[in-house]
């Protein structure tokens, strides 16, 4: 089938919230003036901290489907058939493939969609659970989907896998974060009903109370909310918009063409659904693999990450001991270890801590940081997850390889390089291998 000029996350015809590109571009700007602001008055947040909270980010959220089957509920349709058919239709009506289902018991958090790829984790709260009707369901799961289809539960597992409000996430990606709600937002209610939207949203926000809440409550909290500034300023202190104003921005977004257009098409014309791959799909073919491009792209970004949180080691190594980093380095005396010139040339080319930091990333999430922003990952030559052993064997050659200069510079602009060929791996498009 032909590739889709216009869809419902891109193009003409997309569904995306007017502003959420814009917000997003404008991120590059924000985030520094927002650390610069906030370290200049609380001495509480650094660049260095937001690069490990990337870091962090994705070895939490690798580990996050060993912790749902250790602590929640896999959803089977023998128990949990209304949630599994809902999960399954929606999932061929985005055209996307069917995540896996957990339930937990969260009291704040309804539905969150986790995951770097696919599969997906979506996770069920079994609180909410209890208080949805099957069309408010319906509503919520469609949304978290939505996240899914469009892109961005990568980045919004990295920078808050729980789904919880946090202050520090809120002040440097809040914006963004809430224009992806309301994108989530239609796309639930494509999935459901306006109706069902008002009243699930409802209930996310107020809980059990929420049943009794009706859209003109909410228009009437609105009006006063826009009366004053100080009111409509508080949103930007969450993570989720006002209630209200994704009610309010429903019902503008049912009453368009783009809707009615959307309800129709997906009726007579299905998007087709994007299967997951997997190891049963066989050898990875010459077409899967990273281009060039991407693959220094994404080696760029992290040693750009490892320069920033080295830089501020450095710093405070200098400031703690009152030495420079000759005498100290990361704390650990030159003389405990008696390897002096082995020292001095870790010290001098921090790109050598690029492979300990890609082996071990690669082993536990199957990618770097830079690699998921380039939506890359590292799998075997038969699509399976790559194993510690070969992530340790494809970054000790890669090392090697790059001291020797000779064997790295054969290689150097080909797709499959000297690390890829002895350790059995490749590196290829994120889609094209297994989570």
């Amino acid at each position: 089938m032909a590739a889709r000029p216009d869809g419902l996350f891109s193009g003409r015809t997309t569904i995306r919230a007017p502003r959420e590109r814009t917000v997003a571009l404008s991120l590059l700007i924000t985030v520094p003036v927002t650390l610069a602001v906030i370290g200049l008055v609380f001495h509480g947040i650094t660049p260095t901290q937001v690069a490990l909270l990337f870091v962090g980010g994705m070895v939490f959220v690798s580990l996050t489907r060993g912790r749902l089957l250790g602590s929640s509920i896999r959803a089977r349709p023998e128990e949990f058939p209304l949630v599994v058919e809902i999960v399954e239709r929606l999932s061929r009506r985005l055209g996307i493939a069917s995540p896996h289902v957990f339930i937990r018991d969260d009291y704040f958090v309804p539905v969150n969609g986790v995951g770097l790829g696919e599969p997906y984790a979506l996770v069920i709260s079994s609180q909410y659970l209890q208080l949805f009707g099957a069309a408010e369901l319906e509503f919520m799961i469609g949304r978290e989907l939505g996240h899914i289809a469009g892109g961005n539960t990568r980045l919004l597992s990295l920078i808050n896998a729980s789904g919880r409000s946090n202050p520090l996430i809120a002040s440097l990606f809040g914006g963004w974060i809430r224009q992806t709600e309301y994108t989530a937002d239609r796309a639930g209610v494509l999935c459901s009903s306006l109706e069902a939207a008002v009243k699930a949203i409802a209930i996310s926000t107020f809980h059990a109370s929420g049943r009794y809440v009706e859209a003109a409550m909410l228009a009437d909290q609105r009006r006063d909310i826009e009366s004053d500034l100080t009111l409509r300023l508080g949103e930007l202190t969450g993570m989720m918009p006002y209630a209200v104003n994704r009610v309010r921005a429903l019902e503008t977004f049912t009453a368009s063409d783009l809707y009615r257009y959307w309800v129709d098409r997906l009726v007579r014309d299905p998007l087709p659904v994007r299967s997951a791959l997997g190891p049963a799909d066989g050898p990875v073919e010459r077409r899967e693999l990273a281009s060039r491009l991407r693959r220094y792209l994404a080696l760029a970004i992290d040693l750009t990450i490892l320069s920033v949180i080295f830089q501020a080691i450095n710093v405070t190594v200098v400031t703690a001991t009152g030495k420079t980093p000759e005498a100290h380095t990361f704390g650990i005396h030159y003389a405990l270890l008696k390897m002096s010139d082995l020292q001095n040339f870790v010290r001098d080319n921090s790109w050598f801590w690029y492979f300990p930091y890609a082996a071990g990333l690669v082993a536990i999430a199957g990618r770097t940081i830079g690699m998921m922003v380039l939506d890359l990952r590292v799998v075997r030559v038969d699509h399976g997850r790559a194993s510690v052993v070969q992530s340790v064997l494809r970054y000790a050659i890669g090392l090697v390889a790059t001291i020797c200069v000779v064997p790295l510079l054969t290689t150097f602009f080909r797709s499959v390089q000297v690390h890829d060929r002895f350790s059995k791996t490749r590196l290829i498009g994120g889609r094209s291998g297994i989570a």
